[in-house]
């Protein structure tokens, strides 16, 4: 009752007079930070804080004593620092009042403050014979922790009272034994001793196996370096363990190696090293000159033979490789060249060869590409002006190929008096055709079929004409030198990597009022650098149109606007090109 009348005496000395109906201040919060060594009592509130610590004596539970009172503003801190033998309790009194305001309701906290109780350490000691160790850990107060570890591995968590014993059998190899000992205390603040001690258990006795022998075995361009032992053999190389045999290639430069080996059998214990300082001397052979190859195509049958031609006495290498659509190859293994051979199945063929002659290095590799297309049956129907034509419908062709460099597809092809549409570009129609620098479309092809331009690394630039409804997949797929493209204002679909692998593509001008569907992001691979010219109306769309987006720049040009084309030919836009245009769709 003394304490808290004489705080109330405080407190009302501290009271303003205020005027009745006044707000009321928040009241301050007591926390507390603690650790091994201390306690921090923490008031945190608005205004000023009348703060108040007191004690009881010898943990009786009555708090008179006062330890500390304050008057700060906003916080207030006091820390105790833990003693040996002194272990109380105590209550924090806090108020606070801000100005203009009436002061806030009292809080209190009340908390133990422990005293120190130290431990003994623990005592390890280790009792060896002729089968292992037993680990005794004594002077246990109350609870021992003892963790055990054998090699840096974890085997063995115990929480024991006063005495704990583990015993660790020898092995067939060295045991680094660590004890990890904790005296647990229970009560107040009690200082946990703990002790570490370390203890090697060597391994049984047995015989050496015997020790390895480097051998080195030298070719044109490395050393070949392996250890050969009983048992498991190891390879060092500076130190530092290798591969067996390890590959010590030769440069330019004579450099030193220095080796060491061990081996181990079982049931015996591990070799004394060998060790070998290795000099490899630097490459000093010429290089075999580089193999010519060739293929032929077979008229009769389409099949392509290939072969290979020395240039100096050598031996020939090579090995083959299928490309498929999205440009990857699986090669099959380094074969000997011993003559020509056929290629008979159809697809997009890679081959590599080098040559390796006697005392020399082997060539640089030499490659060739081409495409197999076997004559089952004559795949086109009619040949005009080198223009090779496969009938789709009654009045309607596709292009099936030409040699031509410069081609120039018409709008309508006739044939033994029978005039057909030129509607679509077969798939495949130039593919490989690294010679083709020009084509020009007719006005009716609607189509570009899947790789009909692929890999035509020689042609600059494409224009599609406003009918051109679909453009393949990979249809310009690896046209390196392809610069600008122009897309007509009818085309709805453009298919997968399309324009895939045309590193050139600067410049791309599409006349559709609705942005074409791309069947995948991956139709263009230019988004970065190329300039996308679109009709200023539409460009919106553009931008937000699904693949059309990635394009970085897009500009709004009106030349690129999307009127119809001259469906007839007759060079006037009119009514008769619409009729035309339906005619042509519905048949």
């Amino acid at each position: 009752m003394r304490k808290i009348f004489y705080f109330l005496l405080v407190m009302m000395a501290a009271l303003p007079v205020v005027a009745q109906g006044q707000e009321r201040t928040r009241a301050p919060k007591i926390s507390f930070e603690e650790n091994q060594d201390s306690k921090t009592i923490i008031v945190e509130g608005d205004g000023m804080l009348n703060v108040q610590v007191m004690r009881d004596q010898e943990c009786d539970m009555n708090c008179v004593y006062v330890v500390d009172e304050a008057q700060v503003e906003g916080r207030y801190e006091y820390t105790i620092t833990r003693s040996m033998d002194d272990a109380f309790n105590g209550e924090v009194i806090a108020t606070a009042q801000e100005p203009g305001k009436l002061i806030s309701e009292t809080v209190t906290a009340s908390f133990m403050m422990k005293s120190y109780f130290v431990l003994p350490q623990p005592e390890i000691t280790f009792t060896e014979d002729a089968d292992g160790v037993r680990i005794d850990v004594t002077e246990g107060v109350s609870v021992l922790e003892v963790y055990i570890s054998i090699n840096g591995e974890m085997v063995e968590t115990a929480y024991e009272s006063f005495s704990y014993s583990y015993y660790v059998e020898r092995t067939y190899e060295v045991q680094e034994i660590t004890v990890d000992a904790k005296n647990m205390g229970m009560s107040h603040g009690d200082i946990w001793q703990g002790r570490v001690e370390h203890y090697l258990l060597n391994a049984r006795e047995l015989p050496l196996t015997p020790a390895p022998e480097i051998i080195v075995e030298e070719h044109d361009e490395y050393l070949i370096v392996s250890a050969v032992g009983d048992g498991e053999v190891h390879l060092y190389l500076n130190g530092l363990e290798e591969s067996n045999p390890y590959y010590a290639y030769r440069y330019d430069d004579d450099y030193t190696c220095e080796f060491s080996a061990y081996c181990q059998a079982e049931g015996m214990n591990p070799s004394e090293w060998t060790s070998l300082t290795v000099v490899v001397p630097a490459r000093i052979l010429e290089q075999t000159s580089a193999p010519n190859m060739y293929y032929e195509v077979e008229p009769e049958t389409g099949y392509v033979k290939v072969g290979v031609v020395e240039t100096e006495p050598s031996d020939l290498y090579y090995r083959i490789a299928a490309v498929n659509d999205y440009y990857e190859m699986n090669y099959s293994d380094w074969m000997m060249y011993d003559g020509e051979f056929m290629i008979t199945e159809p697809g997009n063929y890679q081959i590599e060869s080098y040559a390796v002659a006697p005392g020399k290095l082997e060539s640089s590799h030499v490659v060739l590409v081409f495409t197999c297309f076997p004559v089952i049956e004559q795949p086109y129907d009619f040949v005009e002006d080198e223009v090779y034509y496969k009938i789709i419908a009654d009045n309607k062709v596709s292009v099936y190929a030409s040699d031509k460099d410069v081609v120039v597809i018409p709008a309508t092809v006739t044939h033994d008096g029978v005039t057909y549409m030129v509607t679509a570009i077969g798939e495949g129609a130039f593919i490989n055709q690294a010679g083709l620098t020009e084509v020009s479309l007719g006005a009716y092809v609607t189509t570009i079929g899947d790789n009909a331009f692929l890999n035509c690394t020689s042609l600059t630039s494409v224009t599609l004409g406003d009918y051109v409804i679909n453009v393949g997949e990979q249809a310009f797929a690896g046209c390196t030198s392809l610069a600008t493209v122009n897309l007509g204002s009818g085309l709805a679909r453009i298919g997968k990597k399309a324009f895939a692998g045309c590193s050139a593509l600067s410049n791309i001008s599409c006349k559709a009022a609705t942005p074409p569907v791309m069947a995948g992001s991956d139709s263009f691979d230019c988004y970065d650098r190329a300039t996308l010219h679109v009709y200023p109306a539409v460009a919106d769309s553009y931008q937000e149109a699904e693949g059309w987006r990635m394009f970085g720049n897009v500009v709004g040009e009106d030349k690129v606007s999307p009127d119809t084309g001259d469906a007839n030919a007759d060079g006037v836009f009119n009514i008769s090109d619409v009729i035309q245009l339906i005619n042509r769709l519905s048949n």
